[in-house]
């Protein structure tokens, strides 16, 4: 028996070579692919958005600055002409009424003679600084207050009928550094009302003085008292 399975052994051989090369080159049976790998994550916790950053102040700039850039020209120009541009640089808190190009050319020209073409610049200097008021005052401010508005020449400004001496604000609230710019149809006034200025406390009274009490009358001297009648020497 045993004979008989070696003598089939090298016909097994030979059907296991012929049979090789289709083997080989038949198709490979598919794997299964390999199952996920698990992997314990540890998740972290939401993180709190950070709050935005502030967003910075605008630079706002300087009056003189601000007048070229809204085309208040002529108003530059009167400035620079009158010495007020450094003093205008330097102050911390105004508020600038602005006469509009147009404003400026509606002046006659002996008006604009008077106040360009002088050697003496007061009357321009002071026309322009009725136009500056103290403290920095929004549109709505200086409209609705009611109250007179002081300004750097001394005097005040009246508001009537939601205009300023007659002048109406075409353009409110020009923000620059120093403080608000409204530009006005109209130079104001060259008489304005004079600042008021604080009553006077009345003088105190002297204390008034006690009565003086009245002298005591003199008691009247005593009359002499009579002399006796001298008696008559008896005759010899």
């Amino acid at each position: 028996m045993v004979a008989h399975r070696l003598h089939l052994l090298p016909l097994l051989l030979l059907l296991a070579c012929a049979s090789a090369p289709a083997l080989r080159d038949g198709p490979l049976a598919e794997l299964p692919p390999p199952p996920p790998q698990v992997t314990s994550e540890v998740v972290p916790p939401p993180q709190p958005e950070p709050e935005p950053e502030p967003e910075p102040e605008p630079v706002l700039p300087e009056v003189m600055d601000l007048l070229v850039e809204q085309g208040l020209s002529e108003l530059h120009s009167a400035i620079i002409t009158a010495g007020l541009d450094a003093e205008l640089r330097g102050a911390s808190e105004l508020t600038l009424l602005a006469p509009t190009n147009e404003a400026f050319a509606a002046l006659s020209a002996r008006d604009r003679r008077r106040l360009f073409a002088a050697k003496d610049k007061k009357e321009l200097t002071a026309l322009l600084r009725r136009h500056i008021v103290h403290g920095q005052r929004s549109a709505a401010d200086l409209l609705q207050s009611g109250a007179p508005l002081p300004t750097h020449a001394g005097t005040e400004l009246t508001v009537t009928d939601g205009k300023i001496e007659g002048a109406t604000i075409l353009r409110g609230d020009l923000r620059a550094r120093t403080g608000p710019v409204h530009a006005l149809d109209r130079l104001l006034p060259a008489k304005p009302k004079p600042a008021a200025k604080p009553a006077a406390k009345p003088a105190a009274k002297p204390a008034a003085k006690p009565a003086a009490k009245p002298e005591p009358t003199p008691e009247p001297a005593p009359e002499p008292e009579p002399k006796p009648a001298a008696e008559s020497a008896p005759k010899p």
